[in-house]
Parts: structure tokens; sequence; C-alpha cells
């Protein structure tokens, strides 16, 4: 009885989780109205189509409305949205309810993007990193360094992230095997009655499979094979926050970021500079950064990686009469676009481009590969919560409702592609020298644009500048340093 009444109920819980599904092409909608307003350059608009959202305790819509309200240069309203994100990144990075059998149940059901966004470690580096730019603008440079800090202290605490995240992962498939084991034990008291429900794997186990490492293999040739930057460092962030502690004057913390920045970008002559510059303040040779000023352009250059649901069929651990759809969908990174090969920039007769500091694609599929086996364990999770599912209904109405929940199984069988698109594919700096002879920048935004912006020349500036699309209307924004 209790058997027959559990596989009602989750029967009559798949087919209103069909239902809410519906809820989710709304999510999609104002999704993609954000991306095409952000790529136009139409900032204000990106922000009030996440606006919504943002109000509540969505994640991804507070990283949305942030991103635009900071290129809409309201930077006090981008840090409490930023704010808003952050906590809610901790409180689920924090929270032992991660490990909720109905909330893991529940996701498996279905898939993955019914759950709250989670959000992604590099993701929330920036954030720290995109409040602290706005400090800067807002000339509160104590809270910029305390965002920077907190940037620096996520990179360095990574591995940990991803390994507790693993074993939360691990911990969900074998509290669903117990599950499983006790219902089948209850179901069938007299050890010698056969059970009729077919005894469906570990997930974890799975995943280690050596059939399901060949089937992944086709789909996934990275994997395994892409070296990370140290410690899964964003190259970025270590230059941005070194080179604002450079023109702060805070020449020991400088020295540090800036060198192992120097390091990981070998062939960036800014960042080589900008390390020797800092060598030079600290030993006191020379006022910083080497005796005369600069403009920095930080260029944040097109579209960032994006994330694609791929479908596998791995048929060979759930082989069963029972069982009429057994296939897992998992994400597969897409790749980055740039807006433009590199940003030139000109004063006077001189003529000066931006070189890349890191390529976004890189820092992703780092963060990709170091997740991904969290991530394959659960999406056998689902399958298997969804195989059994079907086997309850073939014991309950025969083929027809096997075949029914098969069919229901495959059409929710998606993976969570969700990810922050405001990140761009490319962070670039250009160091232009300034000589107090006609301190006019111009800048070359494609299309034939051009920007002019006029600086003090007896002052340190950092010109921050982003640009989504060849046609879109850039962000572009200046602060200067004493």
């Amino acid at each position: 009885m209790f058997r027959t009444a559990s596989r009602l109920v989750s029967a009559s819980l798949s087919i209103l989780l069909l239902l809410a599904l519906s809820g989710c092409v709304e999510k999609i909608a104002l999704g993609d109205k954000y991306d095409a307003c952000l790529s136009s350059g139409l900032y204000a608009d990106a922000a009030e189509s996440s606006r919504k959202d943002a109000e509540g305790s969505d994640i991804l819509a507070s990283l949305n409305y942030g991103y635009a309200l900071r290129c809409s240069k309201d930077y006090e309203g981008a840090v409490v949205a930023f704010d808003k994100a952050e906590a809610l990144f901790k409180a689920i990075e924090e929270d032992s309810l991660l490990s909720d059998t109905e909330k893991t149940v529940a996701a498996a059901l279905v898939n993955e993007g019914i759950s709250s966004y989670s959000g992604k470690l590099y993701e929330f580096t920036l954030v720290n990193t995109y409040k602290a730019m706005s400090f800067i603008k807002d000339g509160q440079h104590d809270l910029a360094r305390v965002e920077l800090n907190r940037a620096l202290d996520r990179q360095r605490r990574a591995r940990q992230f991803f390994e507790a995240e693993l074993e939360r992962a691990v911990e969900k498939s074998r509290k669903e095997q117990a599950a499983q084991a006790a219902q089948t034990a209850q179901a069938a008291p007299d050890a010698a009655q056969a059970p009729k429900a077919p005894q469906l794997p570990d997930a974890a186990e799975t995943a280690r499979r050596e059939d399901v490492s060949k089937e992944l293999a086709k789909h996934y040739s990275n994997i395994g094979n892409f070296e990370p930057y140290a410690d899964y460092t964003n190259p970025f962030v270590t230059y941005f926050a070194g080179l604002y502690f450079l023109l702060e004057r805070d020449y020991a913390k400088s020295l540090d970021l800036l060198k192992e920045a120097a390091a990981m970008c070998p062939e960036n002559e800014v960042a080589q500079a900008d390390f020797l510059a800092a060598q030079a303040a600290a030993k006191g040779l020379g006022a910083a950064p080497g005796g005369a000023r600069h403009a920095w352009v930080v260029f944040e250059n097109g579209v960032g990686p994006g994330l694609e649901s791929l479908t596998i069929p791995l048929p060979l651990f759930l082989v069963t009469d029972q069982v009429a759809y057994t296939e897992v969908a998992l994400p597969r990174l897409t790749g980055a676009t740039c807006a433009t090969q590199r940003l030139v920039v000109r004063r006077g007769e001189g003529v000066w481009a931006t070189q890349a500091l890191v390529d976004m694609d890189d820092v992703v599929q780092a963060e990709f590969d170091a997740r991904f086996q969290a991530q394959l364990i659960r999406a056998i999770l689902g399958a298997v919560v969804k195989a059994g599912l079907q086997a309850g209904g073939k014991e309950l109405g025969g083929d027809l409702a096997k075949w029914g929940l098969g069919i229901y199984s495959a059409l929710v069988t998606r993976a969570d592609t969700r990810h922050w698109s405001s990140v761009p594919a490319r962070y670039e700096v250009a160091r232009v020298p300034l000589d107090g002879a006609g301190d006019r920048l111009w800048l070359d935004i494609p299309g034939g644009r051009e920007t002019a912006l006029d600086l003090d020349p007896g002052r340190d500036h950092i010109v921050f500048v982003a640009l989504r699309s060849a046609n879109a209307n850039p962000y572009i924004d200046t602060v200067a340093f004493d």
C-alpha cells in the first residue's frame, strides 16, 4: 500500500511540475530581452527588464540588474543590486538545506533549472571587482579596498569550494540510494520475495564508470585536458587589484599582485610594465607608477562564453524493460564573441591598442572542468530518479504509464544553462603616458565612431570601456587618482 501511494504521489507531482515549467518560458524571454538590450548598449532598458525579478530573490536577475545599472552609471544602485546577489550567493553557499532530500528529488524529477540559481565562483569574484569599481567612482576607496580583498580571497578559496560541492553531490547520491533501498525493503519485507522494481544504480559510482567516461569523451574534448590558472584565478581580477593598489600607493600589496598577474600574462606588455613600476616604487626608486602620469584603458570586449544543453544517451547502466527513457542532460560551453579585435587609443601622434589580459573562455572552462564531476553526478541522479518513476508507473499502470512517464522524462530532461551573460569575452588593457602637452584621448570605437576624453595631465586615470557588439553604444567612464 505504501509503495502504491508513494508512486501515485510521485506521478501526480510529476504532472504538477511539468505544468510549472510554463513559468520558465517567461524567465527565458526576459533573459533574452536583457541580453538584446545590453548588446545594443541600451543599458537603462536592460536594467528595467531585470528590475522586477531583482526585487525578489533571483540571483541572476540581481546580477544583471547590477551590471546594467553600472553601465548606466548608477553606481550606488549597482552596489545595492550586487550586494543583494552576493548575500543570496553566500546564503546558498553556507546553507545546509542544499542537502535536503526534498530539494534534491524535486530538481531530479524535472531539472536543475527549477532550483534557485546559485551562481558561479568566477561570477562573484567579478561582482566584488565591479563593486570596487563603483566605489572607486564614488570616491569610497576604503570600501573599494574591502571588495578587492574579498575578490582575491574568493579566488584563494576556489579549490575548497569545488571540493565541497563534489562532496555534497556524492552525499545526495548516497541518500537517494539509501532511500531507494529502504523503499524496496518495505515493499518486500520477506527476503524470499523478489522485488518487482529494478534496483537502480548509485549515481556517484556510475559517474566513475569507464563506459560513461568513453561516452562523455565523444562530446567533451577539453575535459581533463585543460590547465587552469593557478588556483582557478582570473588574471584580470588580480591585475586590476594590483593596479588599484599601485595607484593608491600601497606598493607592497601592489607588487605581490602585479607580480602574479605578470606571471599569468607573460605576453601582456602592460602587465609587465606595471609590475616593473611597482617593483621600482616599492624600492623607493621612483614615484608610482614610474615617475610619469598615465591613463589605463580597461576594456571589456564582447560577450562571454555561454552554455547549451546537451542530451547524452547513457542506457547501459539502466537496462530494464521497465524504463523507457534514461538519457542525461549536461551543460556544454559555447564560445565567446568579441566586439572588435582590439580597442585603439590615440593621444596626439601616439597610438596604442588594448592587449588581452585574459580570455574569459579560459576562466570559465577552468571552473566548468572543476565542477563537472559534481554536475555529472547530479545529472545521473536525475536520470535514476526518473527511471524509478517510470518503473513505478509500469507497476501501477502497465506499459502505457511507463511510456507516458518516459515521454515526460524526455520533455523535462534539460541541463541548467543559466549563467551571468553580462561577462565579456575578454578583459583588455592599454597604458597611455600623459605628458601634459594636449592630453585628449581618442577612443576609436568600431564603426568609425570616435570618442574624445579630456584628462588632467597632473593625475593618473583609469578609463573604463565596455562594448558588447560592434554596433552597440559603449559604456565609457573615467576616474582620476592623485
